[in-house]
This record gives C-alpha cells, structure tokens and sequence, in this order.
C-alpha cells in the first residue's frame, strides 16, 4: 500500500493520493488525464495547459499491509494518513490540487492551535 504524488514540477503543485495498487493506479491516473476525463478538474486543467511531461509520479510513503488485521483497517489508516500528509503540505505552504476541505479546515485549527507548526 503506498501514498502517493503527483507533482507539477512548473508550478509546484500537487496532487496526494493513496492506493493499495501503485501502478495500476498511475495507469488510470494517466489515462484519465490523457483523454481529459480525469475526477479532479484542477488537475486536468493543468495537465492540459503544461503536457504529461510537467509531472511527476512519486511513492511518498509505503505502508506495510501486514501490519494490520484486515483489509478495511488498511484503508482507514491510509485514508487518516493520506489526509495527515496532505494538511501538513497546506501548512508547510504548498498548493494542493485536492480538493477535500477537511484538509484546509484541518490545516487552520492545527495552526491556531499551534499543533504543528
């Protein structure tokens, strides 16, 4: 199971995910992409104005699936980690093309309350 990128390397930007099928899933991401039907519309936009070269697929994390009980504790350790992983992003400063506003939300009431900095 890994989390992981996919980085605008012109901008900066970047998008945060996590799969228990890492190939598979940067196959469909770049498909989707590719014939400009992919879920997240910012992400499309960009991929059609910069080209396929402009970004970068990378494992940011991997999580050992033997660690856990069952199939559906991985996925809920992997969501709270892919989320973790996209508010501390927020808080360093970096744009993200998710659009999920927990993250921002969380972002902001972890900075008011000086949780992480």
């Amino acid at each position: 199971a890994w989390l992981y990128s996919i980085l605008n390397k012109i901008t900066g930007q970047r998008y945060i995910g996590e799969t228990i099928r890492f190939e598979e899933r940067v196959k469909d991401h770049e498909r989707n992409l590719k014939t400009g039907r992919h879920e997240n519309s910012l992400l499309q936009a960009d991929y059609d104005k910069y080209g396929a070269d402009a970004f970068e697929f990378a494992i940011v994390k991997e999580i050992n699936k033997k660690d856990f009980q069952n199939e559906e504790d991985l996925k809920v350790h992997m969501r709270a980690v892919e989320l973790l992983e996209s508010v501390e992003a927020v808080i360093r400063g970096e744009v993200l093309y998710n659009k999920d506003p927990a993250i921002n939300a969380l972002a902001e009431v972890m900075m008011k309350r000086e949780i992480i900095r």
